[in-house]
C-alpha cells in the first residue's frame, strides 16, 4: 500500500480502538427516552418461593373473575428430547419450556469433538412464558400436561408437534411447539379459550434467559437485539448493565440474543409484540416480549410466533423473510462488507477453501482498483523525480513563503504533477479495507475454516481456524516483512522524518496484527505481495520511459 494510505489506516485504527476503549467505556450515556424506547432504573424481580398458590399481580385489582384453580406443582419433572438434522432440543413439562439447545453442525473447537450448546438451564429455563389473567399471575413453573408417545423423537420427514396444555378452570391454555425437519425454526403457538362467564384480559409474556456467565466482547457485538419498525436495535451487555432496562413499545417484530456467530430469536408471524424489553437479573440477561389480548366469553385466540436458534449465516437468515439477516451488522461499512462476503462465499463454493477464497478476493479488489493504484504510484514517482527541484526552490526562497509556494506550484504545473495524486486514489480504498476487516472479524464462515492445516514438512497444526490468530505468528511476521519490502520500493517525497516513520510502520502493524484473525492477516499479506508486484512493474515502466 502507498505510504500515506498506511499512515491513514494506522491513525484510523488508533482512533477506532480509542473510541471503543475510552468513549464507549467512560462517556456513553443511556439512550434518551422517546415515544418508542425507554430506559429506566429498576430493581431485579425476586423469584417467588410460593409453590401452592398463585402469586397476585402487583397492580390495581380489576373486577375479579371466577377464581383460578390452585396450581399444584409436580416434583417429578419430565423431559422430552427432540432433534432434527441441525439441532437437539430438550423440553420440560414444567412451564412447557425449552431447557436446552445443541447445534449439531457447529463445534466448540476445530477438533469437532463437542457441539456448541446455544443455551442450557442454569437458574431459569431459557425459553418460557408467563400468563397474567386480569389480576392473577400464573407461575412460570406451572406443570403442564403433555400427550406424547415417546420422550426421544427424531424429526425427519414431517413436522413434529408437542402440545403442553392445562385447564385453569376459567380458561384452557395450550402451548404448541412444531419442530420442522432440517430447519433452525420452531413454530410456537399460544392458544387461549375463555370458559368463564366473564371477559378476560390476558397478558402473555415470552421470556428468553441468557443464563451463562455474561460475555463482554471487546471488538465484536454481543447482547440483546430487536427489530423495531424494520430497524435493528442492538443493546450490548455493557449498556444493559448501565441502563438496567431497555424497552420498546411499538412495532417490535422480533427480539433475541446475538452472539458473534450465533443467534436466538423469538419472532411474531404476522403482528408485533406490544412491548419488548431487556434487563439484567441475577447476572443473567433477560429478554421479554409481551402480547395483550381481550378474550370474550367462549372466545378463542391464538398467538402465533416462531423461534430461530442457529448460526448467523446470511443466506439462512434471509430465507426466513423476517429481517433476521439484519442481525449481521458490520457497522458503518455494512453496505460494503455484505457484498464482499457474497463474493467470498462465491469463490468458496468452487474451491472449498476460505484461505484461497480470501486471496482470490484480494486479487479481485486489486484488479478493480488497479487504475487508481497505478495512477497513485506514477504520481509518487513523478514527485520523487521533482524532489531535487523542490529542495532547490526551498533553499532559494526559504525566507519568502509566498514566493516559495508560488514557485512550487509553477513547478507542478510545468511538469503536470498533481501533489495529491498519490494520496487521493488510495484513500478511496480505505473503506473497503475496513469493510473487509469487519466482515472477516465477525463472519461465521471463517469460524473453524482451515487454510493450511500443518506447517509444511512438520506435524504442527497451523492455520486450521481462520477466525483466530496464527498460533505461531508466522503470517503476521511475513506481513511485516512484506510491508518493509514495499516501503523500500515505494518512492518517498524526500522528507527524512516521514521516511523514518514509514519504516517504523511495519514493526507497529506486525505487533498490532499478532492477535488479529489469521484470515484478516492473510488478506493484508496477499495485498502487500500484490502491491509489491505492481510497484515493481510501475518502477520498470517509469525507468524505460526516461
Amino acid at each position: 500500500m502507498e505510504k500515506r494510505t498506511i499512515l491513514a489506516i494506522v491513525i484510523s485504527l488508533i482512533i477506532l480502538v480509542a473510541y471503543q476503549e475510552i468513549f464507549m467505556k467512560k462517556f456513553m450515556k443511556p439512550q434518551s427516552v422517546n415515544d418508542n424506547t425507554t430506559t429506566m432504573q429498576v430493581k431485579p424481580e425476586k423469584k417467588t418461593q410460593e409453590v401452592a398458590t398463585v402469586k397476585k399481580k402487583t397492580i390495581q385489582p380489576e373486577k375479579k373473575i371466577n377464581k383460578i384453580k390452585e396450581v399444584i406443582k409436580n416434583p417429578n419433572e419430565k423431559f422430552l428430547n427432540v432433534e432434527n438434522s441441525v439441532f437437539k432440543l430438550t423440553f420440560s413439562n414444567k412451564g412447557g419450556a425449552i431447557t436446552k439447545c445443541i447445534l449439531k453442525k457447529y463445534f466448540v473447537t476445530y477438533k469437532r469433538q463437542k457441539n456448541v450448546v446455544l443455551f442450557d438451564k442454569v437458574r431459569d429455563y431459557p425459553i418460557e412464558n408467563e400468563i397474567i389473567v386480569n389480576d392473577y399471575k400464573i407461575p412460570r413453573d406451572t406443570v403442564y400436561n403433555v400427550d406424547i408417545s415417546s420422550y426421544n423423537v427424531y424429526v425427519e420427514n414431517k413436522p413434529y408437534k408437542i402440545t403442553f396444555y392445562k385447564d385453569f378452570g376459567t380458561f384452557l391454555f395450550k402451548k404448541i411447539y412444531t419442530v420442522l425437519p432440517d430447519k433452525y425454526q420452531i413454530d410456537l403457538e399460544y392458544e387461549f379459550i375463555n370458559k368463564s362467564k366473564t371477559p378476560l384480559k390476558i397478558e402473555n409474556s415470552t421470556f428468553y434467559f441468557r443464563t451463562e456467565k455474561l460475555k463482554k466482547a471487546k471488538y465484536q457485538f454481543e447482547g440483546s437485539c430487536f427489530l423495531v419498525d424494520g430497524v435493528l436495535k442492538e443493546v450490548s451487555v455493557k449498556k444493559i448493565e448501565k441502563e438496567k432496562i431497555r424497552q420498546y413499545t411499538k412495532n417490535v417484530q422480533w427480539f433475541g440474543y446475538s452472539e458473534v456467530y450465533f443467534l436466538a430469536v423469538i419472532l411474531k408471524k404476522k403482528d408485533y409484540f406490544d412491548i419488548a424489553k431487556t434487563y439484567i437479573s441475577d447476572n443473567n440477561v433477560v429478554l421479554e416480549g409481551i402480547k395483550n389480548f381481550n378474550l370474550k366469553i367462549n372466545d378463542k385466540v391464538t398467538d402465533k410466533n416462531y423461534l430461530y436458534f442457529g448460526p448467523k449465516k446470511y443466506d439462512i437468515l434471509k430465507s426466513y423473510h423476517a429481517g433476521l439477516e439484519r442481525s449481521i451488522n458490520y457497522g458503518i461499512f455494512d453496505f460494503l462488507a455484505k457484498p464482499l462476503m457474497i463474493v467470498l462465499n462465491f469463490f468458496y463454493k468452487y474451491i472449498h477453501n476460505y484461505g484461497v477464497a480470501i486471496i482470490l478476493l484480494t486479487l479481485l479488489i486489486k484488479l478493480i482498483f488497479y487504475p487508481l493504484t497505478q495512477k497513485s504510484y506514477e504520481s509518487m514517482k513523478k514527485m520523487k523525480d521533482l524532489q531535487p527541484h523542490i529542495n532547490r526552490i526551498k533553499e532559494q526562497y526559504k525566507n519568502d513563503k509566498a514566493k516559495l509556494n508560488q514557485e512550487i506550484m509553477e513547478l507542478y504545473k510545468k511538469y503536470k504533477v498533481n501533489p495529491f495524486g498519490g494520496c487521493l486514489p488510495m484513500i478511496i480504498q480505505i473503506p473497503v479495507f475496513f469493510a473487509l476487516y469487519k466482515a472477516l472479524l465477525n463472519s461465521i464462515e471463517l469460524r473453524h475454516a482451515p487454510f493450511i492445516s500443518h506447517i509444511p514438512f512438520t506435524d504442527k497444526v497451523w492455520l486450521v481456524d481462520l477466525s483466530v490468530k496464527d498460533p505461531y505468528y508466522i503470517t503476521p511476521i511475513l506481513m511485516g516483512l512484506s510491508m518493509f519490502v514495499q516501503q523500500k520500493m515505494t518512492p518517498t517525497g524526500g522528507d527524512a522524518l516521514q521516511e523514518k516513520l514509514m519504516y517504523f510502520m511495519p514493526i507497529f502493524l506486525t505487533f498490532l496484527f499478532l492477535n488479529f484473525p489469521s484470515g484478516l492477516v492473510i488478506y493484508w499479506l496477499a495485498n502487500n505481495i500484490l502491491s509489491i508486484i505492481q510497484q515493481y512493474m510501475v518502477n520498470k515502466k517509469m525507468e524505460k520511459s526516461k
